[in-house]
């Protein structure tokens, strides 16, 4: 298959942008019934239109994602989130007013507009607007929703980059719209609306305190609880999971991948001992790391120059002018640790980037699990080597 590549421009005001027959283009695969890769705030996505079970099911194939692991339906507004879903009540519409278009995916009552090869035979169905100008004029151009898991072969590291869906799926999809990098660099927040209390089923950029702020602002109770059960242990065999990311191991790198716990000191001492055990046993393994400067810095010269790749957190920054609602993503990013926004931010490039250098073990940096840091770290537990 000849894959369509379609590089977007960034403007002056920090979006990237299409020209419109690109756009028509892109959209016209779509409608024909092929596999499109689009850029999004958080990853990039692998899509197929909503009523093309084909397409749908092609999405499986060439992921090797499991039947039962549903698709996260895209849409451009909340008129187009209404033909999908069962009629809102007043607290789910606030909650979907205030979040989307954003990094948010809420698992609402479908209708039959919906195949159920997009929710794996649930009643229920995660939807999302995405804040990303070309996946929502994407969308638009379409006039239906898109169906999307991460652009990913299932299990590895999710796509923040075009470079990395090129390396999955050139010549195996029709078009693949390159976005530059995502904003977030983690997928969204995925809140249960379905029942109470509200579930947060998996964290990322959105949590619970910013979820609960409107709901206590608007005179409602605050009852969205973060999930901390990042495997759930208690999701049997033969059970379907309501959302991407609860079931299978994900975001695994080729390299073994470590994490390092506990005080600065603690995850120097670890590093050290890491470093030299696998130095010990495989004397030309080529070792990477992904950690603060700091904690680089604070190595002793002869650690250093065992490493023999040191990506740093610092490395990787968000550009805010990509998402929607501004005011309100700075305000909920202002108390966060900026060290675990740029972690997040650079997770699945590093571990990635860790595959191309042809590391044999990646050794990476604990944060703080609160805020973004929470997404962050449920995406390094499930990656690391067990």
């Amino acid at each position: 298959m000849q894959t369509k590549l379609i590089t977007a421009v960034q403007a002056a005001d920090g979006q990237y942008k299409i020209a419109p027959d690109e756009l028509l283009q892109a959209a016209e695969y779509l409608h024909r019934g092929q596999l499109v890769v689009f850029p999004t705030e958080t990853v990039y996505g692998i899509g197929a239109l909503v009523d093309q079970p084909a397409a749908l099911r092609e999405i499986f194939t060439v992921k090797g994602r499991p039947q039962d692991n549903p698709l996260i339906l895209h849409v451009d507004s909340y008129a187009m989130l209404q033909r999908y879903v069962q009629p809102l009540n007043a607290e789910e519409k606030l909650l979907v007013d205030n979040f989307m278009p954003g990094p948010v995916t809420f698992i609402l009552r479908r209708n039959q507009q919906v195949n159920d090869i997009i929710t794996a035979g649930l009643d229920t169905v995660g939807i999302r607007m995405p804040g990303n100008v070309i996946a929502r004029s994407l969308i638009t151009a379409c006039g239906a929703g898109i169906a999307a898991p991460s652009a990913n072969i299932s299990g590895k590291p999710s796509p923040t980059e075009s470079k990395a869906v090129i390396d999955d799926f050139w010549q195996k999809v029709a078009c693949i719209i390159d976005g530059g990098d995502s904003a977030f660099g983690v997928e969204s927040t995925i809140l249960d609306l379905s029942r109470k209390p509200y579930h947060i089923l998996r964290p990322g950029a959105v949590s619970a305190a910013q979820f609960n702020a409107i709901l206590q602002a608007n005179g409602y109770v605050a009852e969205v609880v973060e999930q901390h059960d990042y495997y759930l242990p208690n999701l049997k065999a033969a059970d379907v999971p309501k959302a991407p990311g609860m079931k299978y191991r994900h975001y695994a790198p080729e390299a073994e991948v470590k994490i390092l716990r506990g005080s600065p000191a603690e995850m120097a001492k670890n590093l050290i001992k890491l470093v030299s055990g696998k130095k010990a046993t495989a004397a030309t393994a080529k070792i990477a790391v992904f950690v603060s400067r700091d904690l680089y810095a604070a190595l002793p010269g002869a650690v250093q120059k065992q490493i023999d790749f040191p990506y740093f957190f610092e490395d990787y920054a968000c550009n805010l002018k990509q998402l929607p609602h501004e005011e309100l993503v700075e305000s909920g990013f202002s108390s966060l640790d900026k060290k675990a926004f740029q972690a997040a931010n650079g997770l699945f490039q590093a571990l990635r980037q860790a595959d191309r250098d042809q590391a044999a073990l990646i050794l990476v940096e604990a944060v703080e699990n609160m805020g973004i840091a929470q997404a962050y770290m449920n995406r390094l537990t499930k990656a690391e080597t067990k």
